[in-house]
């Protein structure tokens, strides 16, 4: 019993000098740390392992810098419809014709029916052939019936001029044209025919009505050189090729381009 006593009171003793040393050196230990660099480190440097360096900054966002009065960029759409396309095209027509000058003197105001069909090869030009079937208003007297019908068919390529809002379009015409005319006075009839050059102009606008298709109108001025006419009067025909009158003709109709 008293040994249990003296070795209880030996492991107390150590443990209470154990703790006296270690709380008498973390003092010096701090003073050591504290005092590892001298003189004193300046500001924006800190002491490591005895010498001065330079202190770690945190990084920072670089701010965007953007230009007074820059707009922003204009987003694209994908959907937006070609102002052009390549391939095949179709003009078609519908308006009135007028005979102008000497030839015009007989004559009122008719029907022109056209078509220009054939290919846009680039974004300024296209070839193509065109037709267009005249509806003559021939002035009549009393008791006369007349119809006369004239018709073009050639070649009209076209130079585009592509604007944000509408299209414009020229080009000149080479054609053929013929000619139908029947005159009617009681029991004498008059039947005429002839063939010739077309030599002219087309001049036309269209606006944008949707992704493929544009409106306007389309103008026509042409010069119709008759090579041969014949007339048949009571069985009789008399053909010439010299001295015909060549004809002006304006016409100005509606169209579409598809």
């Amino acid at each position: 019993m008293r040994s249990s006593l003296v070795f209880g009171r030996l492991v107390v003793g150590t443990i209470s000098l154990w703790m006296v040393i270690v709380v008498g050196a973390s003092p010096a230990m701090s003073a050591d740390a504290a005092a590892s660099c001298r003189p004193a480190c300046a500001d924006g440097t800190t002491c490591s392992a005895g010498a001065c360096v330079p202190a770690s900054r945190p990084q920072q966002a670089t701010p965007t810098v953007r230009s007074v009065g820059a707009a922003p960029p204009t987003p694209l759409h994908a959907g937006a419809a070609p102002a052009w396309r390549e391939g095949f095209m179709l003009l078609p027509a519908l308006g009135f014709n007028s005979l102008q000058g000497d030839s015009g003197k007989s004559y009122g105001v008719g029907l022109r029916v056209g078509l220009i069909a054939g290919a846009r090869i680039a974004e300024r030009w296209s070839l193509n052939v065109g037709i267009q079937v005249d509806v003559l208003n021939a002035d009549t007297m009393p008791g006369t019936s007349i119809s006369a019908y004239q018709g073009d068919f050639g070649f009209s390529p076209l130079y585009h001029l592509l604007q944000p809002k509408y299209e414009l379009v020229a080009g000149p015409v080479l054609a053929a044209f013929v000619s139908k005319f029947h005159q009617s006075t009681g029991t004498v009839t008059a039947d005429s025919w002839g063939y010739g050059w077309t030599f002219g102009a087309n001049l036309g606008m269209f606006v944008p009505v949707g992704a493929r298709a544009k409106l306007g109108g389309l103008a026509n001025f042409s010069l119709r050189d008759p090579t041969k006419v014949c007339t048949t009067t009571v069985g009789v025909d008399d053909c010439r090729s010299s001295g015909l009158l060549t004809e002006k003709v304006f016409s100005l109709g509606l169209s579409a381009m598809l």
